[in-house]
């Protein structure tokens, strides 16, 4: 008896259960509210569906028989090709009449039609809209679907909504609020974008100068890559088509898919550059190499080929979100790879990932239906792009800031390096002229005098010869002297300086010498190179100039020593790239002691040259 008793209490149970279905498939009756605001119409909600267009009486009357479809949890129905009829009851409980807007916040619907009945029962259409028209000609001129609603006093009002969004992803989150409300709202949505779109403007400008400043490309892709987010998020809330191309319609149909697949491939190399990928991981650059060609192949397949699109969408937005999402596990596991060598750049790569990561995700269950989006209060992609476009300047900021670190630290190993070169450059030539002069003066000066003292004892009557070989010995004397290296202390040099200087004075020739404030100490290195730069610009004026006058000057300012050589000679035509062995020398001489050399001639002044070297304290 126990058992048979259990037995029609679960009977009572499921017919409770089966008369609950019913009433919910009739259609609860939404009454409305007092308190300002939206309020969710998902469990108000009849829905229909078919794959032919239906009238819409005939819809009515099947939904009289249908009793299990009724929106309850989710007005995300994934990808479809269907069209969909939304059915909901209102009542006006209030002694007053009501302006009231129903709201799909879904700005990407191709067609929506609204129809009410009147007293008589009769469908009358109250509105038209879609982005599958042109933009003013919608009943509101709306980037969403805003139905407008006029309730009388204790009124009760059907509305039947007919959405045609085939072969694409399919979500209609319905509301209803106060027509004030809602422009008041709506209001505050667009001054939210425009300061949202303004600042990310304003950081691709600034990327762009950066650019412009420092050559440095990944500037470039990251303004490139928000570019394009920027471009897909005014298309993802339906601002582009009423700013940019409210007539074109059909461009709607591009637009999204091109933007974001465009900005991944703009990511994907922003973020190759950004964890120097070329370098640390250089097999995995060429599948971000491949990634993102692919990125670009099926945006100019799809693209190219319009016709297909109603046969096609479904297959290639799948195909372009399994894309995305490689993208993202591209990047994530070549930054994982990465982070031992580069931490703190792959921290802040991970923070911005995450947020792209998440809104990805968000945005890709959405689309196919595994998530309302009436569930979701705050568009997640604009919450993950402002953290990732924070985050990423941030770390920008850093990335250059180290990337500068090694380029000073690499530009002073090229200049240790190249001043090392120089330094063994210069030692070699002077270790060819002390080899030369000591032939000079050990062999063919010994040879000279050996062979002049021949000549005063056998043929003492040969004077004009004699004379000669004098003159010639002394003079390879003179040059052994002037090509052995120089070494002297601070006050050598300055006496070997004026002896120089007279062994270039002629009659033709006047040398002016003239020091100012020199320092008491300075580094025998500086000093030798001084003394070889003089004399090879004494030997050059000597050959070349045919001058007359020879100014040359020192003075001390300021850590730093002035070398002024000017001459009224006939001047040169100087040629940075090529030199000649002389000024080749000089130039050499100048960068191994760190100084900076001017060089200003003409036929009608002559020439000055102007070397700056620095001297430091301690000197």
């Amino acid at each position: 008896m126990r058992k048979r008793g259990y037995k029609y209490i679960w009977v009572l149970t499921a017919l409770l259960f089966v008369f609950s279905v019913f009433v919910q498939a009739k259609g609860k009756v939404y009454s409305l509210k007092s308190k300002p605001g939206e309020d969710k119409l998902v469990s108000f909600v009849q829905v229909f569906h078919s794959l032919n267009e239906v009238a819409p009486e005939k819809v009515l009357d099947s939904m009289e028989l249908v009793k299990e479809d009724i929106v309850l949890k989710s007005t995300s129905f994934g990808f479809s090709e269907h069209y969909y009829w939304l059915k909901v009851n209102l009542n006006n409980a209030f002694p007053i009449a009501r302006e009231m807007v129903i709201t799909i916040r879904n700005p990407h619907l191709d067609f929506v039609k609204t129809w009410t009945q009147n007293n008589e029962d009769e469908l009358s259409l109250i509105y038209l809209g879609g982005d599958g028209m042109p933009f003013y000609q919608r009943t509101v001129h709306n980037r969403n679907v805003i139905i407008p609603i006029h309730l009388e006093p204790y009124q009760n009002k059907m509305v039947l909504i007919q959405v045609d969004k085939r072969n694409a992803s399919v979500s209609v989150p319905i509301g209803i609020m106060n027509k004030s409300d809602f422009e008041r709202e709506e209001n505050k949505s667009l001054f939210a974008f425009g300061i949202y779109f303004g600042v990310l403007l304003v950081i691709i400008l600034f990327a762009m100068f950066v650019y412009y400043l420092l050559r440095q490309k990944i500037f470039l892709w990251y303004a490139v890559y928000l570019f394009f987010l920027g471009l897909y998020l005014l298309a993802h809330v339906g601002l582009l088509f009423q700013i940019a191309y409210p007539e074109n319609f059909w461009i709607n149909d591009y637009s999204r898919p091109v933007f974001i697949t465009f900005s991944s491939a703009a990511f994907t190399h922003f973020v190759r550059l950004l964890l120097n990928i070329p370098k640390l991981l250089p097999k995995w650059n060429k599948v971000y190499s491949w990634h993102i060609r692919f990125l670009i192949c099926i945006t100019i397949y799809w693209t190219a080929t319009p016709w297909w699109h109603d046969e096609q969408t479904i297959f290639y937005l799948n195909v372009q979100n399994l894309t995305l999402l490689s993208s993202l596990l591209l990047v994530l596991i070549t930054s994982v790879l990465t982070f031992h060598k580069q931490r703190v750049v792959v921290a802040f790569f991970g923070v911005a990932f995450t947020a792209v990561l998440a809104a990805g995700i968000s945005l890709i269950l959405v689309e196919s239906g595994m998530v309302s989006e009436s569930a979701i209060a705050i568009n997640p992609l604009f919450i993950g792009s402002l953290i990732e476009v924070i985050v990423f300047a941030i770390g920008l900021s850093y990335w250059s800031k180290v990337n500068d670190a090694e380029r000073i630290k690499l530009i002073g190993v090229v200049e240790e390096a190249k001043k090392q070169q120089l330094d063994s450059y210069v030692k070699g030539i002077e270790a060819e002229k002390a080899k030369i002069a000591a032939d000079l003066h050990d062999d063919i000066g010994s040879r000279l005098s050996h062979l002049k003292r021949q000549l005063e004892i056998n043929q003492p009557e040969e004077k004009q010869a004699i004379e000669a070989l004098t003159k010639v010995n002394k003079r390879v004397r003179n040059l052994s002297h002037g090509l052995a290296t120089p070494q002297f202390e601070s006050s050598d040099f300055m006496i070997s300086l004026r002896h120089l200087i007279q062994t270039h004075q002629t009659e033709k020739t006047t040398l002016n010498l003239q020091l100012f404030d020199l320092p008491d100490e300075l580094d025998k290195g500086i000093t030798t190179q001084l003394y070889r730069i003089i004399q090879s610009s004494l030997s050059s004026i000597e050959r070349h100039a045919k001058a007359s006058l020879v100014e040359i000057q020192f003075f001390y300012h300021k850590n730093e020593l002035v070398i002024a050589i000017e001459d009224n000679g006939v001047g040169f035509t100087f040629n940075k790239n090529n030199p000649g062995l002389t000024m080749k020398d000089v130039l050499s001489r100048v960068e191994l002691i760190n100084g900076v050399i001017e060089i200003s001639s003409s036929k009608k002044y002559g020439t000055s040259v102007m070397i700056n070297v620095p001297i430091s304290n301690d000197q």
